[in-house]
């Protein structure tokens, strides 16, 4: 039978896991993390106005080196921005996932 967990015992539950995905294109592998529910809510108001950058923010938020701190900063958006549609579009569709997110949540890139 399993046991009911506590207040304490939830809050301190490790749930925020990460997966590696693999990019040959651009020669090696990128760590996606999960982020807090904290985290998706407030990155989904701040896209509400300024949803083209949607496919940037949650790399930006999301994509993390072997300690967890992030790869990229806020500043390297227009530098991803030159990069392959078809990675970034991988890479999105995996932090999304991993964050229980959909394209309507306003962070998908508008591709018309």
């Amino acid at each position: 039978m399993s046991k009911l967990l506590s207040a304490a015992e939830i809050l301190a539950a490790d749930d925020l896991k990460s997966v590696d995905e693999s990019v040959p294109e651009w020669g090696g592998i990128v760590r996606l993390r999960a982020l807090s529910a904290g985290e998706v809510l407030s990155m989904t108001r701040e896209l509400e106005t300024k949803k083209d950058e949607g496919m940037f923010e949650i790399l930006v938020r999301c994509a993390v080196d072997d300690n967890g701190a992030p790869v990229f900063t806020p500043d390297q958006i227009p530098e991803l921005k030159k990069k392959s549609m078809q990675v970034l579009d991988r890479l999105q569709k995996v932090a999304l996932r991993l964050n229980s997110m959909r394209p309507q949540d306003g962070v998908e890139l508008k591709k018309d």
